[in-house]
């Protein structure tokens, strides 16, 4: 009896464990939300609650950085061999069965509507609807929620391009008039121009009202999204979040 449990428990011992699922998060270099820092690693607030997440469940985390219109693509298609992610996405009804959506992580604070200070021609637009009804050119990010929201809204002149630094050259040059985006920021979104946030002149709008969640390719099994989500509201519960949210990321 004594040698069959001993080779019983050999044998649990020796067989091979079950790999922990990989999960592949798509991100922009959007400081201090994801970021690469100096050592060539991915930091920010979202990779802190990711890290957390890996570190209550069975899933490896990995990281990439992409522009946001590929990171869309990516997770639209259905031939995926592997589990994709953007952390933070806005559910519009559009998107709604393009991907797997897991739970909200809080609404688009970081998303606006500005134009250069130096336009002064411009000063009689202080609303969005001023805007979309006027025959301004609105600039956006290919495939970024700000785009449709005003699409949906009946704006005509849109000029849509595959960046950020993109968009604010072509705010500064005046090929755009407006520029909508969603960045956790200014500093984010001119910090590789010759700009800066007193620049910019906000315009009143609703897009931050708009809720962003966490969303993952359709390949996904429904009984890790339930985990995710359960595990998510675990950590806002616990107090985890207000840790983590208060860990600093400068620019």
């Amino acid at each position: 009896m004594r040698i069959a449990v001993y080779l019983f428990i050999k044998l649990l011992l020796l067989a091979p464990h079950a790999k922990a699922i990989e999960i592949e998060f798509m991100l922009e270099d959007l400081k201090p939300w994801s970021y690469e820092n100096e050592q060539g690693e991915a930091s920010g607030t979202i990779i802190r609650f990711i890290n957390e997440l890996s570190n209550r469940m069975d899933f490896q985390p990995k990281f990439v950085f992409y522009p946001w219109a590929r990171s869309e693509r990516y997770l639209a298609r259905t031939d995926l061999d592997s589990i994709r992610a953007i952390p933070g996405i806005v559910r519009l009804k559009s998107r709604e069965d393009r991907y797997s959506w897991a739970f909200p992580i809080g609404p688009a604070h970081y998303a606006g509507l500005y134009r250069l200070a130096s336009r002064e021609e411009l000063s009689d637009i202080q609303h969005e609807a001023q805007m979309i009804e006027s025959d301004w050119t609105l600039g956006g990010i290919r495939e970024d929620f700000t785009v449709e929201y005003y699409e949906e809204r009946g704006k005509r002149q849109i000029i849509e391009v595959n960046n950020h630094q993109q968009l604010v050259q072509m705010l500064i040059t005046n090929r755009i008039d407006f520029a909508s985006f969603a960045v956790p920021n200014l500093n984010s979104f001119t910090h590789h121009s010759e700009i800066t946030p007193n620049d910019l002149v906000p315009i009143e709008n609703s897009l931050s009202t708009l809720m962003t969640w966490m969303a993952f390719s359709k390949n996904t099994p429904e009984s890790f999204i339930n985990e995710i989500a359960q595990t998510f509201e675990e950590i806002l519960e616990d107090g985890t979040a207000d840790r983590l949210m208060l860990e600093p990321d400068l620019l």
